[in-house]
């Protein structure tokens, strides 16, 4: 046998044992004050990006000038004859008539809102807020004339077969409806003024109808291949020409509204335009533009019992969210406290105290508890549906039953194990003790052709150290478990979790197959080519392993630790966005975001074991809270392609195996799935999750870059992201 063993084996020989991944329990000391007051008021991700975008749930907007609105969602030609997105939806500025010039002067941010001022030169100054509470964007304005959805914009058409891009130029909506005298009446704008009565709730709808610039698809536009440029996307014959309602909640009410000359429309009032909420009515779901077309003979019931309904929600705009969480030992039961202000922006309304998108998906899965009733706006949202409280500023929601999983031990039975594979595992065991500590390996899969596609295993002494830890839980107890104990410390010692999370690739024993060496790391696989593959800090997850590993060991724990994992906690805690409990853009803690969701979860037990054993019970139970968040987030995560279909935001072709007619004659090695009917085919994963977006797909190599940007940053291999820590 040779000495020179591989993690692979370790776990092939493991899983044939049965035996599944559990929890233990640890120790430490007291540490630094954990404040969420803090990590919700010191967020800097609803930050303009350097591109200049604020995400919020309903609308991105990009400020670097007039604020331009964009929706998420839309398809245009990728090549090859197929569909390429999704792309945005560009609907075009709020601008002022005659104000010459615009600068962005302040912005002042937390975890769920943007709040942006900018001058207009001598004209005064025009307020923007973008939220994560609530789909709809607020802009406040002084003056007599907004321009709304003006300028140029960008987009696609489609004559039936084929879709082509579109010029950049103005978009027109052509119609408006709105209410007035109890009658809601239709009325088809033009470049002359159309002059409104008095409205009843001050809304306005307005839509392109035919005159739509944008197109869209149902089809998923995201799964392995290469789907970034087209070639595996779906045929441009399953496109349509799109719509997207916007919904125009007015303090004071416009006396006309015209087609604007550079695109959109124009609204004068007697006075100054006050507050204008704007909101994508239908969410992230964009209508076939020849059904909006037929609203023009009157507008559909639901459409507008939908208007009047959000109308009335609309005039108290959320604008913070204040998260405190409690735990109830006796009970085993997680009580989060969302309290909420709200600006008043018209009378007469309804306020909507918000239930983060997530945790709208997941309490459709998981017993949650919710303070009072709860009301779904039928809105769904890139990142979940729209649902709320009413009428107040504050709710509780609440989870029972954790504390199975932050507590429990591994059972392995009194089963008796196949001898063979017993004694391969006692061989592998003597090999790896034998060989010292191993660098991390470089597992290459397109060899000889390249030696960029691959992945990066075990460079984290943490991921090393929670594997040796499984190892162990499989031996039984005798001279080779103790050595195998003893080499586990060792590596801890050696390199500690707590304080390193990248091992050096040039100290220690090379692993066996398919592994790669020598002079293409340096541009290949090296930190700054692949920044991607590599942590660069202390992952949470460290904190599981090292407890688990003291409570393999027995070893005291050393003076610090808990510390350590505090001001990691702490850390990671300041930068999540307060709609998915996930980080923003930059911030995430893992490269894909269903393994990142996966190891914030068990690092939030190995924070609960250590604080347990050292009697910090305030931090305990703060964990106890937050791992009812970490739970909501990776069942919303396992569940969200299941809300896209539920919200009818997919629709799949009629043959089962349409994904590998789509991807048939692509170059590319692709996850074939011969049988996608319905969610419960849908393969893919949640793996980029941020206020931006959530991509999907079934691969674990494609990643997405920065926002508005069309390109995969890397290719790596082609496995099922849901396995990719199993490998």
């Amino acid at each position: 046998m040779n000495r020179y063993c591989t993690h692979q084996r370790f776990l092939v020989i493991i899983f044939a044992l049965g035996l599944t991944l559990l929890l233990n329990t640890v120790a430490l000391a007291q540490g630094p004050t954990l404040d969420p007051t803090q990590w919700q008021n010191t967020a800097t991700g609803m930050q303009a990006s350097p591109f200049g975008f604020v995400a919020g749930l309903g609308m991105s907007v990009n400020v670097n000038s007039w604020p331009a609105l964009y929706l998420r969602g839309g398809a245009a030609d990728g090549g090859w004859g197929k569909l390429a997105g999704p792309t945005g939806i560009e609907l075009g500025q709020i601008q002022i008539p005659g104000a010459s010039t615009i600068s962005r002067q302040s912005q002042s941010v937390d975890w769920a809102h943007n709040e942006l001022t900018f001058s207009l030169g001598g004209s005064g100054q025009l307020k923007l807020w973008v939220s994560r509470l609530t789909p709809a964007v607020l802009v406040q304005s002084t003056a007599s004339t907004l321009r709304l959805l003006t300028g140029n914009v960008s987009g696609s058409t489609f004559d039936g077969t084929t879709v082509f891009a579109r010029s950049a130029g103005p978009s027109y909506p052509r119609y408006v409806a709105y209410s007035s005298g109890g009658t809601v009446q239709v009325r088809t704008l033009s470049s002359t003024a159309l002059n409104l009565p008095a409205l009843d709730g001050n809304w306005l709808l307005l839509w392109y109808g035919n005159n739509s610039h944008f197109v869209d698809t149902k089809v998923p536009l995201t799964y392995s291949g290469w789907d970034f440029d087209g070639a595996g996307g779906p045929p441009h014959t399953d496109a349509y020409q799109a719509d997207a309602p916007v919904l125009v909640r007015l303090e004071n009410r416009p006396t006309s509204i015209r087609q604007a000359p550079a695109g959109g429309v124009e609204l004068t009032f007697s006075a100054g335009a006050g507050y204008v909420s704007l909101l994508p009515l239908l969410g992230r779901d964009h209508p076939p533009a020849a059904t909006t077309e037929s609203w023009a003979q009157g507008l559909p019931a639901d459409v507008r019992q939908k208007a009047q309904w959000w109308a009335s929600r609309l005039c108290d705009y959320p604008l913070t969210a204040a998260e405190s969480y409690s735990y109830a030992p006796a009970t085993d039961t997680a009580i989060i406290t969302e309290q909420f202000t709200f600006l008043p922006t018209c009378t007469g309304g309804t306020s909507l105290a918000p239930v983060p998108p997530m945790l709208a998906i997941a309490s459709d899965v998981i017993g949650v508890t919710f303070s009072g009733p709860v009301v779904d706006g039928n809105l769904p949202t890139e990142f979940g549906p729209t649902r709320g409280l009413e009428n107040t500023t504050a709710y509780t929601w609440q989870i029972s039953g954790l504390a199975a999983y932050a507590n429990g031990v591994r059972r392995t039975g009194a089963g008796q194990p196949p001898a063979e594979l017993t004694a391969e595992l006692e061989t592998q065991v003597q090999a790896l003790v034998g060989s010292g500590h191993f660098i991390p390996w470089v597992f290459i899969d397109h060899v000889p052709v390249g030696i960029s596609r691959g992945a990066l295993y075990w460079a984290n002494p943490g991921d090393v150290i929670y594997l040796l830890v499984e190892t162990a839980d499989a031996l039984s107890a005798g001279p080779q478990k103790t050595a195998l104990v003893n080499y586990i410390r060792s590596e801890r010692n050696a390199y500690p979790p707590e304080d390193q999370y990248d091992l050096p690739f040039d100290v220690g024993t090379r692993r066996q197959g398919f592994t790669y060496y020598g002079s293409g790391w340096d541009w290949a696989w090296a930190p700054e080519q692949q920044p991607e593959a590599h942590l660069s800090e202390v992952p949470l997850f460290n904190f599981y392993a090292l407890a688990r590993y003291h409570t393999l060991t027995g070893d005291a724990l050393p003076a610090g630790l808990l510390d350590k994992a505090k001001t990691v906690l702490d850390r990671d805690m300041r930068e999540q966005d307060w709609a998915t409990a996930y980080w923003f853009l930059g911030h995430e803690k893992h490269r894909v975001a269903v393994i990142g969701a996966n190891r914030y979860f068990a690092g939030l037990v190995g924070v609960i074991r250590l604080a347990q054993t050292a009697g910090d019970t305030s931090t305990e139970q703060l964990g106890r809270a937050l791992l009812a968040k970490a739970a909501v987030l990776r069942l919303g995560l396992a569940h969200y392609p299941r809300y896209l279909y539920a919200a009818g935001l997919v629709n799949l072709p009629p043959e089962p195996d349409w994904q590998v007619r789509h991807t048939d004659g692509q170059w590319h090695g692709y996850i074939f799935n011969y049988n996608w009917q319905g969610a419960n085919d849908d393969a893919r994963q949640v793996v980029v999750l941020n206020q931006h977006e959530v991509y999907l797909t079934d691969h674990s190599g494609y990643m997405r870059g920065r926002w508005n940007d069309t390109e995969f940053s890397y290719l790596t291999s082609p496995y099922l992201v849901a396995y990719r820590d199993m490998t």
